[in-house]
């Protein structure tokens, strides 16, 4: 399955909606898709990302793991600014939670919020952006199959 069949519809719920927008407190919101942030982005950040999708050979539809990473710049001090991330992924959850994505073509039946986590940081070896940010993370379980 094309990643983007799921991930499209994400970016623009995220995008639309004026309380994450309020709590990034940014307009308009940055939402990539992909693992990690480009390098140089600003945060407050969100990125998405299609971790995995396989394909039931009986019934054709895909059961898969949607990640979004919601990125942040640490407090002055270095601490992680827990305050924002934690509003943000309860945020994200909100959107998400049991409540399926109108997809062109494809019945999204199922999109269940599983695991919501952080503030996290990138392993070491990241670039140098990413020791002044911490992150938090939403993991969402989908199911999705063509229509008709």
């Amino acid at each position: 399955m094309d990643p983007n069949v799921i991930l499209n519809p994400v970016v623009v719920r995220l995008m639309g909606d004026e309380g994450i927008k309020l709590i990034a407190d940014t307009d308009p919101l940055r939402v990539v898709k992909g693992p990690r942030k480009p390098e140089g982005m600003h945060n407050p950040c969100i990125t998405v990302h299609v971790l995995t999708s396989p394909r039931d050979p009986d019934y054709k539809d895909h059961i898969g793991t949607l990640q979004i990473k919601f990125c942040v710049d640490d407090y002055s001090g270095g601490n992680a600014n827990a305050e924002v991330i934690g509003t943000g992924i309860n945020r994200i959850a909100e959107l998400f939670d049991d409540k399926p994505l109108e997809i062109e073509g494809f019945f999204n039946y199922n999109l269940v919020v599983e695991e919501p986590l952080g503030p996290l940081r990138e392993p070491s070896g990241g670039t140098t952006s990413d020791l002044s940010e911490h992150f938090g993370l939403v993991r969402i379980r989908f199911g999705i199959a063509r229509a008709g």
